[in-house]
């Protein structure tokens, strides 16, 4: 057989460097022309690479049709039948959220997945802005919203198409954080919010809240309802057991505009408070969640917010109200008793606007520790009302809202949101909360501010 020659790349290329070398060396007027082909050759190539690759991602894409529904409610992989052609609706994710898992795992962001919201509720999600013109939702994080790269809407001429904002700070926080920001910019922007606001369409933070029964209702009770009403008022009962500390606090901002800090150090002086976070007892991991302490031994917990606005009622809160496992009454500062009221079941926290000093307040905290039956009540809402989380799983908390918005009727430009007026710090906000924002002004100015004012800005 005959052998069959093979030509060695490696040693080809340093033979033809070798020659190049020798007539670079002994032709003065080669040297211009071997620049000049040093620099072309490889930028030929590379121009041709660059399209060759964009023109298969093209063609890779072109090709991928949706093969799997995923089902939220299963968290399974539904094939697709070669028969069916499933209706659904493309929502564009404009910008990042923070570093939120969910919102950035590629396996939900790809043109062979369909997720399944609900029945009627389907939705392909993609980042890919060059899809802008096919999507019903738009989605912009209001904290990643770069003013510089806005687009212009009225420019686009779209029609069909929802934009939506999510946000789940106060308006204190988010302009404190981005003062170049320029709320008017934004009027007629969005039709719609996800945020913290209960007039927002969907809600970023709260669960369902929902009656059992009433209870003067509870003489005309079937035998399940009963059986579920009495076990929760035997975990209420059971709760009290362990419990032989006042208050817990997890926190980790220190410095905040409802100075909720300071409150705390004068109420400390009248009832004992635990502090952990890093604002007080180191725990155990980074994002502050786990501390070394056991909660069912305390009575109350603070649900303290950064801010005091209207509406804004956020995890502090709802956390403790979905915990079934953990029965602690809720102490809480933020948005003003109304609001609670509106969202909470009745007597399940206590406002401390409803006392005049932190002293007051500590009095009356004693004496729901001394009087046990009198604290049950704090928790008897257990027993008439459910609490549960809107979506099962993190990411649909937003993305799944987002699918079923894609399906609602877009509005007109006259009737879109007024940003500035429904996102103001001075409408919505406590007077001193605004007086510190105001003398703060922004937050990479606050240790200046803070020394001017004799201050410390959050």
């Amino acid at each position: 057989m005959k052998k069959s020659h093979q030509i060695n790349p490696n040693r080809s290329i340093n033979l033809f460097t070798q020659c190049l070398i020798i007539l670079f060396k002994k032709y003065s007027t080669l040297r211009y022309c071997f620049v000049i082909c040093f620099l072309l050759i490889p930028m030929i190539y590379f121009s041709h690479a660059i399209c060759d690759n964009h023109q298969n991602n093209e063609n890779k894409y072109a090709e991928v049709f949706p093969t799997h529904f995923f089902d939220t409610n299963t968290f399974r992989y539904i094939p697709i039948s070669k028969f069916q052609s499933p209706s659904h609706r493309l929502v564009l994710l404009w910008t990042s959220l923070f570093q939120e898992y969910y919102w950035h795992q590629e396996a939900f962001f790809n043109l062979s997945t369909i997720v399944s919201c609900s029945v009627v509720h389907k939705c392909q999600f993609t980042r890919d802005k060059s899809k802008l013109s096919q999507a019903s939702i738009v989605a912009f994080h209001l904290y990643d919203i770069n003013r510089y790269e806005l687009l212009d809407r009225r420019e686009l001429n779209i029609h069909n198409q929802s934009w939506i904002f999510v946000t789940g700070e106060s308006p204190i926080n988010f302009y404190y954080h981005n003062p170049s920001f320029l709320p008017y910019i934004l009027n007629q922007y969005f039709d719609r919010s996800i945020s913290y606001k209960y007039d927002s369409p969907y809600l970023i933070y709260s669960p369902i809240v929902k009656s059992r029964i009433l209870p003067n209702e509870t003489l005309n009770l079937s035998l399940p309802y009963t059986v579920e009403i009495d076990t929760e008022r035997q975990l209420n009962m059971k709760s009290l057991e362990p419990k032989k500390k006042s208050i817990v606090w997890i926190v980790s901002n220190c410095a905040t505009f409802s100075q909720r800090e300071k409150y705390v150090e004068e109420l400390k002086k009248f009832i004992q408070i635990d502090i952990y976070g890093r604002c007080g007892a180191p725990c155990t991991t980074k994002n502050n969640r786990q501390c070394k302490m056991n909660l069912n031994e305390y009575y109350f917990y603070l649900a303290f917010e950064n801010s005091r606005c209207k509406s804004y009622i956020t995890e502090k809160f709802w956390k403790i109200m979905t915990d079934s496992n953990h029965r602690v009454v809720p102490i809480v500062m933020g948005a003003p008793e109304d609001d609670y009221k509106r969202m909470a079941p009745k007597q399940s926290y206590i406002h401390v606007d409803d006392y005049k000093t932190p002293q007051d307040l500590a009095k009356y905290l004693h004496h729901l520790i001394d009087n046990p039956k009198k604290y049950l009540q704090y928790l008897q809402w257990r027993e008439y009302t459910k609490i549960q989380l809107r979506f099962s799983l993190p990411w649909a908390h937003l993305l799944c809202p987002l699918c079923q918005m894609a399906y609602d009727n877009p509005l007109s430009s006259n009737d879109r949101l007024n940003f500035s007026s429904w996102y103001n710090e001075t409408a919505e906000c406590h007077p001193d909360d605004v007086k510190m924002f105001k003398k703060c002004k922004q937050a990479n100015l606050r240790a200046l501010m803070s020394t001017i004012h004799g201050m410390k800005c959050p």
